[in-house]
């Protein structure tokens, strides 16, 4: 998929443990976590937070514009969070790594939403397991001015507060659902 990341914001989403019957439960800033003004939250010493007998997971949100098959770019959310925290990281420092050079040749860090990167699904295992990752690479600066005004003004609407991500209904998967995804 070819992405044009447009905003990004770390938050901590709250879910109930599945044995509970599981589900989204709001969320809140890192600051309201880990400064512990957020009452009832505590860290446990592998580090994970809960509240209540909810985690609080630590989830990296990439708002995006995504090229859809028909050739429009679409909003999308990237949500990255465990494994794929160190992927969401390398990402923002390559977005703030690329450098250009104005009309004087100084300079300068372009906006986030310069570039199209591309997104691809990668096979990943560890000791408890495997699972399907991501894999984010620069593809290049995105030449349609049509597409950079819609980054921009998407961009604008995430900054100001008026994007509201809307968590999906719960899915119960079998274990064959999960593999024949990718």
């Amino acid at each position: 998929v070819r992405v044009i990341p447009c905003a990004y914001q770390r938050r901590y989403l709250r879910w109930a443990p599945q044995d509970a019957g599981g589900g989204y439960k709001g969320e809140f800033s890192p600051i309201e976590v880990e400064t512990g003004k957020l009452a009832g939250a505590t860290q446990d010493s592998t580090g994970q937070w809960t509240i209540e007998g909810d985690e609080l997971k630590d989830t990296r949100n990439h708002f995006v514009l995504a090229l859809s098959e028909s050739g429009s770019w679409q909003p999308a959310l990237v949500s990255l969070t465990s494994t794929q925290i160190k992927k969401s990281k390398r990402w923002m420092s390559r977005i703030q790594g690329i450098e250009l050079k104005d009309s004087n040749g100084r300079p300068f860090t372009p906006p986030s939403f310069s570039h199209v990167y591309t997104l691809k699904p990668v096979k990943e295992e560890n000791s408890k397991g495997a699972w399907w990752g991501i894999e984010i690479e620069l593809d290049s600066p995105v030449a349609d001015a049509e597409a950079y005004a819609k980054a921009k003004a998407f961009h604008c609407s995430v900054a100001s507060g008026d994007v509201e991500v809307q968590m999906p209904e719960p899915v119960i998967e079998s274990a064959v659902d999960k593999e024949e995804r990718f």
